[in-house]
């Protein structure tokens, strides 16, 4: 007789918990194209500035393996900040503030990594802020 009860209870238990849950839940609608888009941006953005923070200097110069066409970490860095120029100045329709500027040859300390870095990123915020579904 108890065995039979607590199987009824916990059967109860079972199909209640399933509608108890789903009282206070209001469907999510699955994000925008944009809103993906500037999330997965800005998720990027902080990791690599983090990763450029956190960095000491010495290890700007670090190549892995000995091929001089592998880049440095710094040169990383500059080959992102060159490329959010580039593409983020055809997505708002103006001209490159950076064009005929190749960073990852110019750059030497971690300062100025990092300041070209941060531009870049300052320089796309606009264009990722303003993207609409349609015009992503």
């Amino acid at each position: 007789m108890m065995n039979r009860l607590f199987a009824i209870a916990l059967l109860g238990t079972s199909l209640a918990a399933p509608a108890f849950a789903q009282q206070g839940q209001q469907p999510q609608a699955p994000p925008t194209t944009s809103a993906f888009l500037r999330n997965m941006y800005n998720g990027n953005k902080n990791n690599i500035v983090r990763s450029a923070e956190k960095v000491p200097e010495d290890m700007y110069g670090l190549r892995p393996g000995t091929q001089e066409e592998v880049r440095t970490f710094g040169q990383h860095l500059a080959h992102v900040a060159n490329y959010n120029f580039l593409w983020c100045s055809q997505a708002k329709g103006e001209k490159n503030p950076n064009a005929g500027v190749n960073l990852e040859k110019t750059l030497k300390t971690k300062a100025e990594f990092q300041k070209a870095l941060t531009d870049s990123f300052a320089y796309c915020d606009a264009a990722f802020s303003s993207l609409t579904t349609t015009s992503a």
